[in-house]
């Protein structure tokens, strides 16, 4: 999963946390398109990314935009 800064915090306004996870997916991207191909730190964003992907799906269940649907493709 992400981090476990995220995972701590006690989040009291979903959207919020959306946008956390949101936030980190375009610093994650944006990180990997400045790697090294096939270089260990490729791999650890790639599996960041991945995993706050898991965690956005099951955020967006409950918003209408971009939903779940979109994270799917």
């Amino acid at each position: 999963m992400v981090n476990n800064k995220t995972k701590g915090r006690p989040y009291f306004n979903i959207g919020q946390l959306r946008v956390d996870f949101w936030n980190k997916l375009k610093t994650e991207t944006s990180e990997l398109t400045r790697c090294n191909k096939g270089s260990a730190n490729e791999k650890a964003h790639k599996q960041r990314i991945k995993d706050l992907i898991k965690d956005l799906k099951g955020v967006e269940c409950f918003f209408a935009s971009p939903g779940k649907e979109r994270l799917n493709k």
